[in-house]
């Protein structure tokens, strides 16, 4: 398997993994064998599966946060035409909507790569967890990273809230 398949395994198993942590711990196992090829022996009592669903539905929150920019720049680089109000003066590749264009497809498709990266490494820290939760057998190191990225959402979204 390449490297851009390993890659794009691990980002599909970040986005999937926010819906995926509500189901039973077989199918999550199930989900990590597909995208890491991995199998983890399910040792997990009902509070260690508790606390995975938690933390996973952490990660996937932020998986789901940064698929989001993702998708928008992709899509709205092809589509810059129906996106924009027309004027194209002081638009990157202005001043005509073919230089506007070309430049907003090029940053939307360069962009890609990096957005597929931070994916697949939330993905990766996604399978450490199960790993460690479900299986006990994985590193320690992404329960307090869940915890930390726990704790600045919870704070992003209290002040989006606020605001």
């Amino acid at each position: 398997m390449s490297i851009v398949h390993r890659a794009l395994r691990a980002a599909s198993y970040a986005v999937a993994s926010l819906p995926v942590a509500f189901t039973s711990v077989d199918r999550r196992v199930r989900l990590t064998r597909w995208a890491f090829g991995s199998t983890i022996d399910i040792r997990a009592s009902g509070a260690r599966a508790r606390t995975h669903t938690v933390l996973a539905a952490v990660l996937g929150l932020l998986a789901c946060f940064v698929a989001l920019p993702a998708t928008v720049t992709t899509v709205r680089g092809f589509a810059y035409p129906l996106v924009t109000g027309g004027e194209y003066g002081d638009a990157w590749g202005g001043p005509t909507l073919a230089g506007a264009w070309a430049v907003h497809a090029v940053v939307g498709i360069a962009l890609l790569p990096a957005w597929v990266v931070l994916l697949a490494g939330i993905g990766s820290v996604q399978r450490h967890l199960a790993a460690r939760l479900l299986g006990r057998d994985g590193p320690w190191w992404p329960i307090p990273v869940a915890v930390l990225v726990a704790a600045v959402e919870a704070v992003y979204l209290l002040a989006l809230w606020q605001a």
